[in-house]
């Protein structure tokens, strides 16, 4: 009996450390009021669905203020205390929009900060601006997946290539 368990205990070990780890919480935290429910709905949906297929997060929040936080520190700090992010590195990448300071940061943590380098954070930005710009929230966040999911699956890709060309 006592080797059954032992070998239970360790069975359950391994499988907590193969499984990715991401948070439990919603993708998309409107804590401004931005969207519809519906909307919501619809973007939590793909947030998941990308994070699933790539095994690293994407997450949207909003809120009124920064409370005197810096954009940056603010999303740096919510993805790590929000238990974001898949595998032992945490891996994701987190939009941020704060209204009445009228700023927004992107935070990246583990692969997903070689996947989405700063100059195509800088592009996705770019592509989602507008929107924000012109209060169109759900077109927005929509570009903003759309953008991440596209830049996961071309850095993944870039990826396998090159370790590739390190087998010849």
């Amino acid at each position: 009996m006592k080797r059954f368990l032992s070998i239970l205990l360790v069975l359950m070990l391994l499988l907590s450390v193969s499984l990715p780890i991401s948070a439990s919480g919603s993708k998309i935290v409107d804590e401004a009021g931005l969207l519809s429910e519906r909307d919501i709905s619809i973007l939590e949906n793909k947030a998941e669905s990308i994070a699933q297929t790539y095994q690293m997060d994407v997450v949207i929040v909003t809120v009124r203020s920064l409370g005197g936080k810096s954009a940056q520190a603010y999303a740096d700090d919510y993805f790590d205390y929000n238990g974001y992010g898949y595998g032992p590195d945490a891996s994701g990448i987190m939009l941020l929009v704060a209204m009445n300071d009228r700023e927004w940061a992107v935070s990246t943590c583990g692969d997903a900060i070689r996947t989405v380098t700063d100059y195509e954070v800088e592009e996705i930005l770019q592509d989602v601006a507008g929107y924000l710009s012109d209060a169109e929230y759900y077109d927005a966040f929509d570009t903003f997946l759309d953008r991440v999911e596209a830049q996961y699956r071309t850095g993944i890709d870039r990826e396998k290539s090159d370790s590739a060309d390190i087998l010849f």
